[in-house]
Parts: C-alpha cells; structure tokens; sequence
C-alpha cells in the first residue's frame, strides 16, 4: 500500500480527490492532507509519502517552491501538479523539478484515477538493483526528461525557422513519438509551445523595443507579418499594434 499526500489550499478539492481515490480502490493506505506550501514541505519529510497530488497556488510559499525543497531534502516522491493555472511557465518549471503529471481543477475523476494508476504501476515495476535509466525510454519519467529537452530547445531557438522534424530530432526522437510525449507530458502540442514562446517573446519585444511589427515577427521566427499578427491577435485579442499601444499608455 502505498501513502499520498494532497497538497491544496482548498478543503473542498482536497476531499474531492481523496473521495476520487478511495472509490476507485486504488493500493493507497495513507492519506495525508496539507494546506499550505510550507506546511506541504513538512509533511512531505516527515511522512515520506510515495505520491503527491500538488497545488501551485498556496499561501505561505508555493507549491512549486515547496517541490523544490522537497527535492533539495533529498525526498524523490512522485508529483503531480495541480493547478487552474494553464501556462506553459509553471509546466516548464515543474518539469525541471522532476514532475510527473499535470491535472487541471477542478480534477476529474477519470483523469485523477487514471493518471495515479500509471504512478502506481511504475513503482509496482521499481525493482532497486536496476537503475531508473532502465525505465526512462518509456516511462512517464522520461518522458518529463524529454519533453524538458524539448522546450529548451525551442526557447533556445524559436528565432529561428525550426520544423517539427527540427524540434523531434534534438532528442532523437521521430516528429510523431516527440509529439506523443510532449503532448502526454504537458497537455500541449509542440507547435502549441513553440508559439507561445514566440508570442511570449514578442510582447517583450513589443514593450521594450521599438522594432518594427515587421522586425519584431522576423526576430520572434514569424515567416510572414500577416501570420504574425494574425497569431498575436488569437493569443492576446490584441494586434501587436494595440498591444503596444496599450502598454505604452
């Protein structure tokens, strides 16, 4: 049986994935429950727990401050994040930090059950004599490792006019099985991040530059300025003009 620790600042999503978990019967004989980030980092050294269920939004520090710790101590628990904040800078974050999973709030028992039930087979498959490594091709764990790898590399290189094919082979991977495993690890496609990465880039550049729209679409590795605006116009409900329009009143 293994132990859990919920990690959330809210009560009622706190019972609501301890409901979720004990319905489905999953091998859990522990339960623990925390409200805050500080109090999570405390928990989390004093039981040991196997899986943690994390919110990011929590008083005190923050849940992704509170894994860092964690991690710092030494505990190699197995984290899911949770979080109503769907942006690509925490998944980014949490991944370095060796996250498992991520669960948009409010969680959904399916998602919730199905997600544990992966963590529970791979640490039903730990054997100790044989190292993680061994496991990494194709476990949930490398897959964070290499989705990691490829989000580095399209912030290293989104300037530039990178393909799909371009961003799988940095991890040696075929365009559809990087897809596969960014999509599983973030919830996200490639080209997803990659553009806002982009757009994430031209909104600094919109706001501290002056660079033209037609510069500023070339830098941030637009093709054409048209696309450019199109695209910061879907992703900001602004065109990069009103954008900096906005920002400079």
């Amino acid at each position: 049986m293994y132990k859990l620790l919920i990690a959330d600042d809210e009560e009622i999503e706190r019972e609501a994935i301890k409901m979720f978990v004990l319905r489905a019967g999953l091998p859990v004989g522990e339960i623990f429950e925390t409200g805050g980030g500080n109090e999570t980092v405390t928990a989390a050294l004093k039981h040991s727990p196997d899986i943690m269920i994390l919110d990011i939004n929590m008083p005190g520090i923050s849940g992704l401050d509170a894994l860092e710790k964690i991690r710092g101590a030494g505990c190699r628990v197995k984290t899911v994040i949770s979080t109503a904040y769907d942006q690509f800078d925490f998944a980014v974050r949490a991944l370095q930090l060796g996250a498992a999973d991520f669960l948009v709030k409010p969680v959904k028992q399916d998602i919730l059950v199905s997600c544990l039930t992966h963590i529970i087979e791979y640490l039903d498959s730990e054997v100790p004599a044989v190292p993680r490594t061994a496991f990494a091709q194709d476990s949930r764990w490398g897959s964070g490792d290499i989705a990691a790898k490829l989000m580095t590399y399209m912030e290293n290189n989104f300037g530039k006019k990178i393909t799909l094919d371009d961003i799988a082979e940095s991890c040696g991977y075929s365009k559809f099985h990087a897809s596969r495993i960014f999509k599983a690890a973030t919830g996200k496609t490639i080209i997803e991040y990659l553009i806002h990465i982009r757009i994430k880039n031209a909104r600094q550049l919109l706001a501290a530059t002056n660079h033209s729209i037609k510069e500023i679409s070339a830098i941030t590795g637009f093709s054409d300025p048209n696309y450019f605006t199109w695209t910061f116009r879907k992703y900001t409900n602004l065109s990069p003009g009103q954008y900096r329009s906005n920002i400079l009143e």
